[in-house]
């Protein structure tokens, strides 16, 4: 592998193989089942994947954008279609941003509806 093939993602991965194995080969295994569900049964059947996920894991999943939906927009105000723009949209500040501000609200709604259940419960 020359030094131009070697990105910071790669080095990432290769270091995580090393330092941990069994983390490198379950995520791989998961990446591979995603990869297996979306080429067999497209889109719907991630949905039905995430629904599993979601019933295993005890916890709910949110949906934050969509690919159509980002595409549909960027066609809709400026008739253009870029394949790259969700990949582009995830590589700004304002995206790491929206993600945080998302998290935050969450567990501060999260904790007032707590609350409220607990209180109207005593």
């Amino acid at each position: 592998m020359s030094e131009e093939d070697m990105t910071p993602e790669r080095l990432h991965k290769l270091v995580e193989s090393a330092v941990n194995p069994k983390a490198h080969y379950r995520r791989n295994i998961c990446r591979r089942l995603a990869a297996q569900t979306y080429n067999q049964f497209g889109i719907e059947g991630l949905f039905d994947l995430l629904t599993g996920i979601d019933d295993a894991g005890k916890f709910q999943s949110v949906i934050v954008a969509d690919r159509d939906e980002i595409d549909n927009y960027l066609f809709s105000e400026f008739g253009i279609f870029d394949q790259d723009m969700f990949e582009k949209i995830q590589m700004t500040d304002e995206w790491d941003d929206f993600l945080a501000s998302v998290l935050e609200q969450s567990s501060n709604v999260l904790a007032d509806i707590i609350k409220k259940i607990v209180e109207s419960e005593n």
